[in-house]
């Protein structure tokens, strides 16, 4: 039996490294996805300033999304 995943864990990781809570929740694909693009588009900021607003607007999304992740691995 898995034991269930914490929402605080998953919002915690997501907080410090964007798409680690997805992992954290078994959603590794998107997870990796995100991190990918947040790494991207953070490592972009210097020269391009809308990215910094992406960066930041992907941070938002997985910060909003930990508890939908985490939700839908405890319901499997």
């Amino acid at each position: 039996m898995e034991s269930k995943k914490e929402f605080w864990i998953a919002f915690g990781i997501n907080f410090f490294l964007p798409g680690g809570g997805h992992i954290y929740a078994g959603d590794t694909n998107k997870g990796i996805g995100l991190l990918i693009s947040y790494l991207i588009a953070f490592g972009l900021t210097p020269f391009l300033y809308f990215t910094g607003i992406a960066a930041f607007g992907i941070w938002v999304y997985c910060l909003i999304k930990s508890k939908e992740v985490v939700d839908t691995y405890n319901s499997t």
